[in-house]
């Protein structure tokens, strides 16, 4: 597959017949030289692998898209919850609420603790 369709859609639920013989929810889609390994969720909770060629994964477009969407909207979570773990005011700064210099000791330095 082109490299710009490479981008997987995690959360699909996807029939990889040959692999499982039920559809299976996809977590992860890993690129290989000569194919894909997608990590899957089986009906009963459990995790498994299969690794799947360029031709299986042709038979799969919906596994694959190009909406730049679906890459940011991970990323600026992820970005929101490291800038948490890095500064605790993270709320009352993306907020834009303006607060006052005592309220934002009361808030964060007395209340919360």
């Amino acid at each position: 597959m082109a490299s710009e369709q490479r981008q997987q859609r995690v959360g699909q639920r996807v029939n990889l017949p040959g692999h499982f013989d039920e559809p299976a929810v996809l977590e992860e889609v890993l690129p290989l030289s000569h194919g894909y390994k997608c990590c899957v969720r089986l009906p009963n909770g459990a995790l498994d692998e299969a690794v799947i060629s360029e031709d299986e994964a042709a038979t799969l477009p919906a596994l694959f898209r190009t909406d730049a969407e679906y890459v940011r909207l991970p990323t600026e979570s992820a970005r929101i919850r490291l800038a948490y773990s890095h500064d605790r005011q993270i709320a009352e700064i993306v907020s834009g609420i303006r607060s006052l210099p005592h309220q934002v000791e009361s808030g964060y330095q007395r209340i919360l603790p």
